[in-house]
Order: C-alpha cells, then structure tokens, then sequence
C-alpha cells in the first residue's frame, strides 16, 4: 500500500472516531442542560445548548488555528536554519 492511502485511511479513522465523539458529548452536554432548564422551556434549553456548543467550537477552532501557527513558524525556522547552514558549507567549500 502507498504512503497516501495509508495516509487516508487513518484521516478516515480518526475522524469517525472524531465523529463518535462528538455524538457521545452531544448527548453529554444536552443531558446537563436538561438538568438545569425546566422541560417545559424546551426551545431555551435547544438555545442553551446552541451557545454552548457554538461557544466550545469557537475555542477549540481558535485554539486549533493557533496551535497551527505555531507549528508552521517552527518548520519556517527550522527550514531556514538549515538552507543557512546549507548555504555556510558550500561557501565554505
């Protein structure tokens, strides 16, 4: 088997597990809610669980996003510190 298939099978796995996940706290956080929100106020308990998993989202992205940067600058650096000490040797040579 290639590279990328093996590649893609695991971006597959993981996200169906990724998938699962998100089902086992879906059902979590609206079990919580419905703890806490009378059951008579369905739709406030529908808006409660909307903003909390929007607001979890938007972490999670933005911390996502941030962890990224932080790995392309390193591979930047990281790159670049070699085409330098590339670059040293042959001018050396």
């Amino acid at each position: 088997m290639s590279r990328e298939y093996i590649e893609k099978i695991i971006q597959f796995v993981s996200a169906a597990f990724a998938f699962v996940a998100g089902l086992a706290w879906n059902t979590a956080i609206q079990d919580l809610i419905n703890r806490y929100v009378t059951s008579g106020n369905g739709l406030t308990g529908e808006f409660v669980y909307a903003a909390i998993v929007t607001t979890i989202a938007v972490i999670v992205t933005v911390q996502l996003a941030h962890a990224q940067d932080r790995i392309i600058k390193r591979e930047e650096a990281a790159k670049a510190r070699r085409e330098a000490a590339l670059s040293k040797r042959s001018a050396n040579a």
